[in-house]
């Protein structure tokens, strides 16, 4: 149970570092 908690929070961090690239990407090129 611990395990695939760990590896959901491990999922959740790599999505958010993945749409924080994302919104940095879109942002740069509106501008």
């Amino acid at each position: 149970c611990l395990q695939y908690k760990t590896e959901i929070a491990q999922d959740l961090k790599k999505m958010e570092k993945f749409i924080g690239n994302l919104m940095r990407h879109m942002a740069s090129k509106d501008n």
